[in-house]
């Protein structure tokens, strides 16, 4: 990003350009290199997995445990390849044979936290958690899969009653994957993901630098407060006041609208904003850079980041994979852990962030795949429970602060979900489960992939 800034700098171009391109073109690219390491070993041991025969055979023995939601035991392995990516998870539920269970498994996919996801819990495990990034990580996942299952349960009960369907398949036999097919899936996978994700992540860092380098009126803003960005994030923030989300930090509502399109452009979002609020702090001196060092600086980092990345200790401990990111570490984190303010709001933010709207991606499949209306419930539903589950945690953790607004919020998410759930189990006469169908019929022979994108 230096760099970009010290080449317009040389080449006379103007500052709000300068700003423009460093945050935009250059954060981009600075926020995608660093998910490389984390997505990466998540998709090779994924293959290994899938080739081994295991997934057929951890259907088979979940076959009781999801008959318990109205599912077959068949429905296990479409949510499990959601752990990779929520589209083909939701396209995987084409190999089930009732409307009902399809749908079902449908609403439940969004769920399970894909790789996109992990991306932006890595960062703040680094940012906030410390030694206790993994635990952290962990019980994130673990409520994805609760939640999910509730949902499942909450269908059952209400709007989708009815008894799965027997389930009876061939087990393969257990074997060796060659270490050669791992490795293609695993760089197909990879190089899939950061491409798609790459376009995304510049387009959106670009737009936003664009949109925070003018006010509201047209003018170019020399401070970031100023900015139109600025101004309209201001006015939607206080609906995030419940789930720790303060007025002064704007940039964590931005993260929110804009990981609507892709997940993992939440990390880019808050990486450009928090880095240009930073980088106005700071003057930089062109006089001082030093192109070549700089450039052989970033090689040996990127070098030693690597070879840390595949340590026995990092392997151990994933998380510490995203501390390679330098820039993401001394700039855009110190605000950023500044703006939060406390870990109990940094994790009441990564709740919404995993059960709120599913991306762009995802919508469109579970429209594909079931219908519009199908799709609308499903955001309408996440976005009740990101809400209600990151108040709840939120205002329990600082209850003390302030008791009589924390026992308000609690009891109006509480009386809302009773309302929900009431509404519900009333409408079910009126859900005709024929149409959750494809729209157009599917062959069972029609196997989703497990390739795809999260964003």
């Amino acid at each position: 990003m230096h760099g970009i800034q010290w080449i317009g700098y040389t080449l006379h171009f103007p500052d709000w350009l300068t700003i423009f391109l460093a945050q935009g073109l250059g954060g981009g690219i600075n926020t995608v290199l660093p998910l490389v390491p984390q997505i990466g070993m998540m998709y090779l041991f994924l293959s290994f997995l899938e080739d081994s025969g295991y997934m057929a055979r951890a259907a088979f023995v979940m076959d009781r445990l999801m008959q318990a939601l109205g599912l077959p035991g068949k429905s296990f392995v479409p949510l499990i390849v959601g752990f990779g990516c929520n589209v083909p998870s939701v396209m995987g539920a084409r190999t089930l044979d009732a409307p009902r269970e399809r749908l079902m498994t449908i609403m439940m996919a969004p769920f399970m936290s894909c790789g996109a996801r992990l991306a932006i819990f890595a960062v703040f495990a680094a940012a906030f958690f410390g030694q206790n990034g993994a635990l952290a990580v962990f019980s994130l996942y673990m409520l994805g899969i609760v939640m999910a299952v509730l949902t499942g349960l909450m269908l059952k009960y209400t709007i989708m009653r009815g008894e799965a369907t027997p389930f009876v398949m061939e087990l393969p036999v257990y074997h060796v994957p060659h270490v050669k097919s791992l490795i293609i899936q695993t760089w197909q996978r990879l190089k899939g993901f950061v491409l798609r994700a790459g376009k995304v992540i510049i387009i959106v860092s670009i737009f936003l630098s664009a949109f925070n380098s003018f006010s509201l009126s047209g003018k170019i803003v020399d401070n970031i407060n100023d900015s139109a960005l600025a101004s309209v994030s201001r006015v939607i923030t206080p609906v995030f006041k419940p789930i720790g989300v303060h007025e002064d930090n704007w940039q964590a509502t931005v993260g929110l609208f804009t990981g609507a399109m892709a997940k993992e452009v939440v990390v880019g979002t808050l990486n450009t904003l928090y880095t240009a609020e930073n980088i106005q702090d700071e003057e930089f001196n062109p006089a001082e850079f030093n192109l070549g060092e700089e450039l052989f600086s970033a090689v040996d980092e990127t070098w030693q980041s690597l070879k840390d990345t595949f340590s026995l200790s990092v392997l151990m401990n994933p998380i510490e994979a995203s501390k390679g990111d330098g820039e993401m570490g001394t700039g855009a984190m110190g605000v950023m852990d500044q703006k939060f303010g406390s870990a109990a709001a940094a994790y009441s933010y990564l709740i919404f962030v995993l059960l709120y709207v599913p991306c762009i991606s995802v919508m469109g499949a579970i429209a594909r795949e079931s219908s519009r209306g199908w799709m609308g419930f499903s955001i309408l539903w996440g976005l009740n429970i990101a809400y209600s589950l990151a108040t709840l945690f939120y205002q329990v953790a600082s209850y003390s602060q302030h008791p009589t607004y924390s026992l308000v919020c609690i009891l109006a998410v509480i009386l809302f979900n009773i309302v929900v759930i009431g509404l519900l189990r009333r409408a079910r006469s009126r859900v005709d489960i024929e149409l959750l169908a494809t729209r157009k019929s599917v062959s069972s022979c029609c196997a989703a992939s497990t390739t795809g994108d999260c964003h």
